[in-house]
């Protein structure tokens, strides 16, 4: 496989896994409520997400699967570097200024804060939507290198590989003797 069609492969992945569908899905997957206790696998299992993944890899050779596991390492790695720099950015540095100023002019942020409540609280809000964005991208990057890790150890078969309704299950093979 070709660079370009890795990168074409990469970004069919991604599509799976965006952004912002995660806040309905925090509320509404069965994913997400299975989230919980010491089995933390049982939601990817069943996913349509998961599933959608484990087509796109199922027929690729196993190289290309690793070059897509080392990509989405890769990318988690990026976005949990650019989730730590916003979060440092958007809310330590605005906290740390405040603090600052509450402690040369008491008075004087008292009065701001008290005179202009409902701009600082949209202004707190704001500065809490860039971490919150770049979290999400980073819990989506690692949930496809998580689904990427379970399709690629055959936990998540592509649909192609599943048995059809109402067939006989095909027993494991054994070790003769």
């Amino acid at each position: 496989m070709t660079g370009e069609e890795l990168q074409v492969t990469w970004r069919s992945l991604i599509r799976v896994f965006p952004v912002w569908s995660m806040p309905a899905e925090v509320l509404f997957s069965r994913t997400t409520w299975r989230f919980i206790g010491a089995d933390l696998l049982a939601g990817p299992f069943g996913d349509r997400k998961s599933q959608k993944v484990a087509d796109i890899v199922g027929p690729l050779p196993a190289e290309t699967v690793v070059a897509l596991k080392t990509l989405a390492e890769v990318n988690v790695r990026r976005t949990t570097a650019a989730f730590s720099a916003v979060a440092v950015a958007y809310v330590s540095l605005p906290v740390a200024i405040g603090a600052l100023l509450s402690e040369i002019a008491p008075e004087v942020m008292r009065n701001l804060v008290f005179s202009s409540g409902s701009v600082v609280i949209a202004v707190l809000v704001g500065l809490a939507f860039g971490p919150l964005t770049y979290f999400g991208s980073m819990w989506r990057a690692r949930q496809l290198e998580w689904t990427l890790e379970l399709v690629s150890a055959g936990a998540i078969p592509p649909h192609a590989a599943l048995p059809k309704k109402g067939a006989e299950p095909t027993p494991p093979k054994t070790a003769p003797g």
